[in-house]
């Protein structure tokens, strides 16, 4: 009985130590920052051993990608499969001085991205690598934060 009456006084103390505080906790709270990004298309004619630029403003640093959408001879009609050169920089004067760079095909996933990119104007260049054989009809998408 002694055993029974001390068990049962350690199980009471316990309990009660368990609940003898009076802190309260609040909730926490996680704030997220949404980053807006932007997307332009950049659309134009390029001629045999052609090149042409288009410049954009980034306002948040960030990433930018650019992917070579589509190529074709006319508006109606097949998509091509030539490459072109696809370039990153800084507008100069009247072309774009290109830091980073690669021959792509159209496709549907980003081609070029350009990470750590400041708040600023930049430019994509995009030329002719394999000798166009006439005009060629060009999209580029180019997203950006």
């Amino acid at each position: 009985m002694r055993r029974l009456l001390a068990s049962a006084a350690l199980l009471a103390s316990l309990a009660g130590a368990g609940c003898g505080s009076n802190t309260t906790t609040s909730p926490t709270t996680t704030t997220t920052t949404a980053v807006t990004t932007s997307s332009e298309l950049f659309t134009g004619t390029l001629s045999p051993r052609g090149s042409a630029f288009y410049s954009f403003g980034v306002t948040t640093g960030g990433t930018v990608s650019v992917t070579l959408v589509s190529v074709t001879t006319s508006r109606i009609g097949p998509a091509g499969t030539a490459p072109l050169a696809i370039g990153f920089g800084i507008p100069s004067g009247f072309g774009c001085t290109v830091s980073s760079g690669v021959d792509a095909t159209p496709g549907l996933m980003s081609q070029l991205a350009a990470t750590g990119s400041a708040s600023g104007i930049y430019c994509i260049n995009v030329a002719d690598v394999a000798g166009l054989s006439g005009d060629t009809l060009f999209v580029l998408r180019i997203v950006h934060t």
